[in-house]
């Protein structure tokens, strides 16, 4: 089952971010002004004198280099079709660039760029260099749309392949500057990307306890976006380091059924567009539990904190409508539990189908949270009262209709990993159903009346189920 993305894992480097976000991580992307007025000028000279061209970026680890090339379609749509990114050395070797390069389709009047990052090669065979350079200058004469980033850490490199290239073809391929030492960003616009890559990844850091005052701490000694990224994930790391309690920590996942709509009071618990339980609004509806005040008796110690719990635990609410409980028994239950129901058509085909909207099924097969709204109707009458009576047994019949509910889930086609039921994970709690030997994943049902589903009553079962996971768990004392 794919997996949502921790907080301790949040990326702090272009690759990475890329690889957890695909395009989404685009929207973290900020304009390095000075930078991209001179890849302006670079795009206008190579207009005028009717051929493409190169530039090398050269800086540091960390300072922005493929962020700005990757960006540039996005800042100077105008100008630029598309960045392409050349495949890794073991996938394209030096002597296949010229014929890729040739092959790109012009985009009519637009640029394309061409990404040579990961093509540093301090220690290389200059002849084939020379060969290669040859070719690259060949078609740069022909190919006026082509414009070749070259992104480097080390200036030594980018000045022999100058020299070379400019032995080749003299200063043709070049623009106004053939080495540009990058700008990047300026510390002020740091805390921007941060709270960007966040928001997407649906993480605040008041989840690790770290203060605007920990932010601006970082800030004064971080000399690249990257360097500043990496010492929050490194502080991220110092908060959730839980080496002394020598356990790993199941991802939580809360699963509430009802004959309500209870999919509006879930998401309403939640953080926007994910299946993250936020714990501010756990505590809204529930100030004067005693649940609440207990939680709030903890809110200064970073360890038992809500917010660092539902963060270790990855804690997820989702729902289960009435019929997919109620169609799910009538395909995998008990005889009891189906005569229970018996008044509703037993279908495969509608138990997938209505198993398949469900929120349970899209987190565990890796879907997105769908925010459309319900469709209107609702359940038939029928539906909704046997899901009554199917509740009204939950208590005494909780395992067989929740084998129920996971068996459909599997039929839709969600692949799970060793299901096992009511298994005990740590002394004095029992998960009512557990993915993954080593307890990766714990999943809690709740099953009830419409009644019952308010969000007082929601909010205070799902602090008690966090309150006995963090319990159990060593990270606070009853």
């Amino acid at each position: 089952m794919p997996r949502t993305l921790r907080i301790t894992s949040l990326p702090s480097r272009y690759e990475p971010l890329i690889q957890a976000f695909g395009d989404k991580a685009k929207t973290t992307f900020i304009a390095a002004d000075d930078d991209l007025t001179l890849i302006k000028r670079l795009l206008a000279r190579a207009e005028s004198a009717g051929q493409g061209k190169i530039l090398f970026i050269s800086a540091p680890s960390g300072s922005g280099k493929s962020t700005l090339v990757q960006s540039v379609e996005i800042f100077l749509p105008d100008e630029v079709a598309r960045v392409v990114r050349l495949a890794p050395p073991h996938e394209m070797p030096v002597d296949r660039i010229p014929s890729f390069l040739s092959q790109l389709p012009v985009e009519g009047k637009k640029f394309t760029i061409v990404n040579f990052d990961g093509r540093e090669a301090p220690s290389f065979n200059e002849p084939e260099y020379k060969n290669f350079l040859g070719q690259l200058n060949g078609i740069l004469r022909i190919r006026r749309d082509l414009i070749i980033l070259w992104p480097v850490t080390d200036y030594n490199f980018a000045e022999r392949i100058v020299n070379l290239l400019s032995g080749i073809g003299g200063q043709s391929a070049f623009g106004n500057q053939k080495i540009h030492r990058l700008n990047g960003l300026r510390p002020s616009q740091f805390k921007v990307v941060m709270e960007r890559i966040l928001n997407i990844a649906n993480w605040k850091l008041e989840d690790a306890a770290i203060t605007a005052t920990d932010v601006d701490a970082i800030l004064t000694r971080s000399t690249t976006i990257g360097n500043f990224l990496d010492q929050i994930q490194d502080l991220i790391a110092q908060r959730f380091d839980v080496e002394d309690i020598g356990i790993s920590f199941p991802r939580l996942i809360i699963a509430i059924s009802s004959g309500a709509d209870i999919r509006e009071i879930c998401r309403s618990l939640r953080r926007a567009d994910s299946f993250y339980i936020e714990a501010s609004r756990l505590l809204m509806y529930t100030k004067k539990s005693n649940v609440a005040e207990w939680w709030q008796n903890r809110a200064t110690d970073l360890r038992s904190a809500l917010p660092h719990v539902v963060a270790l635990f990855d804690a997820q609410l989702v729902s289960l409508s009435a019929a997919s409980v109620v169609h799910s028994v009538l395909l995998h239950g008990t005889a009891e539990l189906k005569q229970i129901a018996a008044d509703v058509q037993s279908n495969r085909g509608a138990a997938v189908n209505v198993i398949s909207s469900a929120e349970l099924f899209k987190l565990l097969n890796g879907d997105s949270v769908d925010n459309r709204a319900a469709s209107s109707g609702g359940p038939k009458k029928e539906t909704i009262e046997a899901y009554h009576r199917l509740q009204g047994v939950s208590d005494t019949h909780h395992k067989a209709i929740n084998k129920a509910i996971l068996e459909t889930i599997q039929d839709a086609g969600a692949a799970l990993d060793a299901p096992e039921f009511e298994k005990t994970i740590r002394p004095g709690l029992m998960a009512d159903v557990v993915l993954g030997k080593n307890v990766a994943i714990s999943i809690e049902f709740h099953h009830k009346q419409a009644d019952e589903s308010v969000h007082n009553k929601i909010s205070i079962y799902i602090l008690e189920k966090l309150k006995e996971y963090a319990i159990n768990y060593g990270l606070a004392q009853r």
